[in-house]
């Protein structure tokens, strides 16, 4: 395929919708919290670069198949204080008002981004089932955990992955013990691959 395939062009603009409407869900959560809390200024504006660097540097923007608020929690939450607390120092402890008021700020936004994220991942969820961000996938075998594996993809679209078939020269399981058809061997797949990237 050539590079500038409609096929890949659509699967990369697929692989940025999900970080991208992660930025967007928290850039409101932490405009809702500066309205709610502070006045907006230059370090405000700082802190929300802070808050956006931990948050990328711990994951927290990564496409994944299982998308859980819960899971997240905890590094929400850490990330989002461990913000307000450096930009209390950073800004000077002797303004504590201000230094409080950031503190404040960021803590709310830990709160306000949980539930934003679980509407977000909603939605992606939800455009996975309807097969609108599926990546479609391979299955490097054919014996029974690959088969599983088959199975439980087929039953969750919600993780993303559309299984389109299983590569085995030897497979375990029997035509009619799959639910994705078997296309044959991976070596002979991956000489395919290579002469046409």
């Amino acid at each position: 395929m050539p590079a500038d395939d409609p096929s890949r062009r659509r699967s990369r603009a697929r692989n940025r919708w999900i970080p991208a409407s992660l930025v967007v869900g928290d850039l409101a959560a932490f405009a809702a919290a500066v309205a709610l809390t502070s006045q907006p200024s230059a370090k405000t504006l700082i802190l929300l670069f802070l808050i956006l660097a931990l948050f990328q540097t711990g994951g927290l923007y990564r496409a994944r198949l299982n998308l859980s608020v819960l899971d997240d929690a905890p590094a929400i939450v850490g990330r989002a204080l461990v913000a307000g607390a450096a930009a209390m120092v950073l800004g000077g402890l002797a303004d504590g008002v201000a230094g409080t008021a950031r503190l404040e700020t960021c803590a709310l936004f830990g709160v306000l981004s949980l539930g934003v994220r679980a509407v977000v991942y909603s939605g992606i969820r939800s455009a996975r089932r309807r097969h609108h961000l599926r990546q479609r996938t391979l299955l490097l075998g054919a014996g029974s955990v690959a088969g599983r594996l088959a199975e439980t993809l087929v039953s969750h679209p919600e993780y993303g992955l559309d299984p389109v078939g299983m590569l085995d020269d030897d497979p375990l399981l029997g035509d009619d013990e799959r639910s994705v058809p078997l296309l044959g061997d991976p070596a002979i797949c991956a000489r395919s691959c290579w002469r046409n990237p």
